[in-house]
């Protein structure tokens, strides 16, 4: 090829490809710089918040990119309205949150993202899957202190403490009975109540203060196959109580109608019962109270059947006389 030739051919590649391919890094550069992601976070986190259910709501200090399909989240509030009168809202704040997503997904039309952050002085990844068939869930969390999150106050009335660790792996494909999942947790150094708020329980109207119950780790564990979710472990063992329980979960489209079937045991220790005067008062109480006695096990523990929806509202009743299956029954 003449030197000539080559000109031409160098003149014509520069202006057919390099020009073009010039003005889309540009683009895509000032694009990605000037883009107004302040403005736009409101009306990202509006359109998040309409995905989760009625009664949540979003709200964060700060969302920036991270690259081309990344973000990065500040304070991300998350509010859940009471689901019963006179119950407390659930109100948890992520800290830190990066998420990415997948580009191939996007173009099916489905959502894959992968995800990290802090939370309530611990640390969470994992990764969310989601088309309009089939959802799926990897969530990894350790060192989460569960009063932070409100849970106990928001479920129950009352606060609990404790550090939260472990990992939740739930593939719900179009068909629901095909569906597996895995849960294993635990919160050490758990303990409930507080001496002031007070647990909600049904022949209870007033509710139950209950003085600090110290249990020592709390393990949750169980199994999805099919559209039968098995809780098959629920136990404690600490210096005030001993907690037993399992259950199971049932599920149904949409998942917040899915329903939960818990049956949970409590045998408080002696020296609990005999702490204070509260303490002592309390049990006395329960003596005369119908729904208390009909909690009564033959062994004097007090014994609960937790049931409601995935997305609420969730109830205890007294269930004394139901039998409890042994752990991983």
């Amino acid at each position: 090829m003449s030197p000539k030739v080559k000109r031409i051919v160098r003149t014509v590649l520069r202006r057919a490809v390099g020009y073009p391919l010039f003005f889309i890094a540009c683009f895509v550069f000032f694009a990605y710089h000037t883009f107004p992601y302040a403005r736009a976070k409101d009306a990202v986190l509006r359109k998040v918040s309409s995905q989760l259910g009625p009664g949540v709501t979003l709200e964060a200090s700060s969302l920036e990119p991270s690259w081309l399909t990344g973000v990065d989240v500040r304070n991300l509030r998350i509010h859940k309205a009471a689901s019963r009168p006179k119950g407390e809202p659930l109100d948890v704040t992520v800290d830190a949150l990066h998420a990415r997503a997948g580009l191939f997904a996007a173009l099916s039309g489905a959502v894959a993202l992968s995800f990290d952050g802090k939370l309530a002085g611990g640390t969470f990844d994992g990764e969310l899957h989601r088309s309009d068939t089939a959802q799926a869930l990897r969530l990894e969390l350790d060192g989460v202190h569960v009063a932070a999150l409100g849970l106990g106050k928001a479920l129950l009335g009352i606060p609990i403490k404790g550090v939260l660790s472990g990992k939740v792996h739930v593939d719900l494909p179009k068909e629901l009975q095909q569906s597996t999942g895995d849960l294993d947790l635990s919160i050490a150094g758990c303990s409930v109540g507080d001496g002031k708020a007070k647990l909600h329980l049904s022949g209870m109207p007033g509710g139950l203060t209950i003085e600090t119950l110290n249990l020592g780790t709390l393990d949750l564990r169980g199994q999805l196959n099919g559209v039968k979710g098995r809780i098959s472990e629920i136990t404690a063992h600490g210096q005030d109580a001993d907690i037993d329980g399992n259950g199971e979960v049932q599920l149904v489209r949409p998942l917040a109608r899915s329903r939960v079937s818990l049956l949970a045991r409590v045998q408080f220790a002696d020296a609990y019962k005999h702490r204070n005067d509260r303490t002592e008062a309390l049990f006395s109480l329960l003596d005369f109270t119908p729904g208390a006695q009909s909690a009564k096990t033959s062994s004097g523990a007090l014994q609960y059947e937790v049931v409601g929806a995935l997305g609420g509202p969730i109830n205890a009743r007294p269930a004394g006389s139901k039998p409890l299956e042994p752990p991983g029954g």
